[in-house]
This record gives C-alpha cells, structure tokens and sequence, in this order.
C-alpha cells in the first residue's frame, strides 16, 4: 500500500487555514498546519514532508526569510506561496529560489488543488475535488 503524501500548511488566517487542510485532506493528503509563530522549521525537521504551502501574507519579511530557509535546508521541498500581493516585483529571487508556484488571491480552490496534485504527482480518488467548477 503506497504511503499518504503529506503537506505542511504555514498560515495565521485560523479559517484560512483549517479550510485548506480540510480541503488537503478530503484529497487524501496527510496534513500538518501550523504559524509562524510556531517554528515551522522544527516540525518541518521533524517529518518528512512532500509539500509546503506558506502564505506570504502574514508579515512578509517574516515569511520570506522563512522561504528563504527551507529553500536552504531543503532544496528540493516543493513550497507553494500563497499571497494577496498581485505586484510581481514586490517578491525578489523568487523564481531563482525555485518557488513552484505564487498563487494569488483570491484564488479558486480547484486550481490550488491541481496545482498540490501536479507538484505531489498524486491522482485522483471517487471524492476528490472537483477538477472544474461551474458558473
């Protein structure tokens, strides 16, 4: 039996946050959330994730040199940033530091998660989300 993938979740938004694990985890996902506040990196020390999603919304400069950390102890973590700046320029290197992907908000929820499928290489389950939304 092929092991869950596994996603860590860094948001402060509480109801942000807990939509995207529950929504993480009706796609089957093995989810650990948690904040800044909370030291990422030690969890992220601590287990062997597939995938990071970190919100750079939540005081920037903060979250950026938290980026900028994983991306140093872990080069080869996939880290989607989640962020309401729609400004290209305000997120230097970022594509040089192999961000995945910058998903704007707001966002629509399908998107993201084709977005975690493609990055995790995960497929689909009978309840997965739905891959299309209508009007």
């Amino acid at each position: 039996m092929k092991s869950k993938k596994s996603i860590l979740i860094i948001e402060d938004d509480p109801p942000l946050k807990q939509t995207l694990a529950l929504m993480f985890r009706q796609e089957g996902y093995t989810v650990v959330s948690t904040t800044l506040n909370l030291n990422p990196l030690v969890i992220l020390d601590g287990y062997p994730f597939d995938l990071i999603v970190l919100d750079l919304n939540q005081t920037c400069d903060n979250c950026l040199s938290l980026f900028f950390k994983i991306k140093r102890n872990h080069p080869l973590l996939p880290v989607i940033l989640l962020s309401a700046n729609s400004e290209n320029d305000s997120f230097p290197c970022l594509e040089e530091e192999k961000a995945w992907i910058i998903i704007r908000k707001p966002f629509e929820p399908c998107f993201l998660i084709k977005s975690v499928r493609a990055i995790t290489g995960a497929t689909l389950t009978p309840d997965s989300f739905p891959l299309e939304m209508g009007n």
